[in-house]
C-alpha cells in the first residue's frame, strides 16, 4: 500500500485564498512517485451559472429551490505533458482526480483531524483494493471485454441531452446540510464535464432554463 500512496498535509492558509478567492489560475507543485515533482497548470472551470433551479421533496410538497456553488473547480492544462484531469476545492476539503502516461491517480481526505487535514495521493490502477465499477451503455455490449471508447467516438448522435442527479434520502442523511449535499452533486458532475470535454469534446453544464 506504502509504494502506492503518498501523504500530504494542506497548507490552510494557500486552500482557503483559492476557495475564497476569485482566482483564474493556479499552479501547484506537489510531491510525485519515484522522488518527482509534479508541477500542475490549472484553469477555473465554471459548468453552472451563478444560481442553478434545484427540485427538492419535502414531507409537505416537491419545493422549487436556487442553489449557489460554493466549490471551486480547476481543470488541468498540461495537456502536452499527458496529464489531464480536475482539482475540486470544497469547504469538506480538496478531492482530485487526474491521469498521467496512462494511469489514474486520485488525490483525497484521509483524515478530519482538527489541526491538520491529512490527505493521500494514489494510483487507482495499482492500487491493492481494486473497483468492480465498470462503465456500460444498453446501447451497447455490457461485456467488460468489448467496452472501448471508440464505440462512442464513432457515434452519429449529436445535440443535448438531459443529464440528473438524484441524492436519494439515505445519501443526503450522510452530508451535514443541504448546501454540502449539492455541492457533493456538482463535484460529480464538473469533473465529470472536464474528461467529457478532454476525451470526446462534449461539455456538461447546467443551466436554470434549457437555454439560458
Amino acid at each position: 500500500l506504502k509504494k502506492h500512496t503518498i501523504l500530504y498535509t494542506l497548507n490552510k492558509e494557500l486552500y482557503n485564498q483559492i476557495l475564497n478567492g476569485n482566482l483564474r489560475e493556479l499552479n501547484l507543485e506537489i510531491p510525485f512517485f519515484n522522488e518527482k515533482t509534479l508541477s500542475i497548470d490549472m484553469t477555473i472551470f465554471n459548468i453552472n451559472d451563478e444560481h442553478i433551479k434545484v427540485l427538492r421533496n419535502t414531507s409537505q410538497d416537491i419545493v422549487q429551490e436556487y442553489y449557489t456553488p460554493t466549490i471551486r473547480t480547476y481543470a488541468i492544462n498540461n495537456n502536452k505533458d499527458g496529464l489531464q484531469g480536475a482539482f475540486v476545492f470544497s469547504k469538506t476539503g480538496l478531492k482530485a482526480v487526474f491521469s498521467l502516461e496512462q494511469k489514474n491517480y486520485e488525490i483525497s481526505l484521509l483524515t478530519r483531524d482538527l489541526i491538520a487535514h491529512t490527505y493521500y495521493l494514489t494510483s487507482v490502477n495499482d492500487h491493492p483494493i481494486k473497483s468492480d465499477f465498470i462503465c456500460g451503455s444498453n446501447l451497447l455490449s455490457q461485456v467488460p471485454e468489448k467496452i472501448q471508447n471508440i464505440n462512442f467516438r464513432n457515434s452519429s448522435v449529436s445535440g443535448c441531452v438531459e443529464v440528473a442527479i438524484e441524492i436519494d434520502y439515505q445519501t443526503f442523511q450522510s452530508f451535514e446540510n443541504y448546501q454540502v449535499a449539492l455541492d457533493w452533486a456538482m463535484e460529480i458532475l464538473s469533473v465529470a464535464s472536464v474528461f467529457y470535454l478532454e476525451e470526446i469534446g462534449c461539455l456538461l453544464y447546467t443551466s436554470p432554463s434549457p437555454r439560458d
